[in-house]
């Protein structure tokens, strides 16, 4: 037996007659598609050709950063000061940056956020926000990785702490990142 809960039940209305009669009425001015069938190709006699080759396959992996296992628990990084955060979600502070990993793989969220962070880096960003959204109950992939993908040189040397987001910055599914200046 699966332990997945049972999956809600989505409620369906009727439409009002108002409804029905703008539906028929948008309905009766659509004309349908042809059902176009295109002719048989048929294949030139001639002497059989040999399959064309498939491509090689990449030897590294398409992002320059290798794929991170699943980490369970995450490592110690320092947080962002009290009043800081509090200012933070109370909007008194500007979040300078933002990125949104929303959708993307392990992979490819790594090199997004390498990206990322190297540039506000440079810009002289000191708060960001990255959005990992919460993933299925609450425990998504991206958003138990970034505590590890953070606390790893050489985003270790660059963190002043990390927080997760205020309710109006999306909340559990994203993280305030202080940063460090840029030497």
């Amino acid at each position: 037996m699966s332990n997945n809960p049972p999956r809600r039940r989505r409620l369906e209305r009727t439409l009002t007659p108002a409804e029905r009669a703008d539906w028929d009425a948008i309905a009766r001015t659509i004309t349908p598609l042809s059902k176009r069938v295109d002719p048989p190709v048929e294949a030139p006699i001639s002497t059989p050709q040999k399959p064309a080759p498939t491509p090689p396959r990449p030897s590294k992996p398409l992002a320059s950063l290798p794929p991170i296992p699943v980490a369970r628990s995450s490592p110690r990084l320092p947080a962002v000061e009290p009043r800081v955060l509090r200012a933070l979600k109370r909007g008194q502070i500007e979040i300078e940056a933002r990125l949104d990993l929303h959708g993307e793989t392990q992979a490819s969220a790594h090199l997004h956020l390498d990206k990322f962070l190297g540039a506000a880096r440079q810009r002289g960003r000191r708060v960001v926000l990255v959005v990992t959204g919460k993933g299925k109950d609450g425990d998504g992939v991206l958003k138990r990785m970034l505590p590890h993908w953070l606390g790893a040189p050489p985003y270790s040397e660059w963190i002043l702490g990390i927080a997760p987001a205020g309710p109006a910055h999306g909340g559990t599914g994203a993280f305030y990142i202080a940063l460090r200046k840029a030497r």
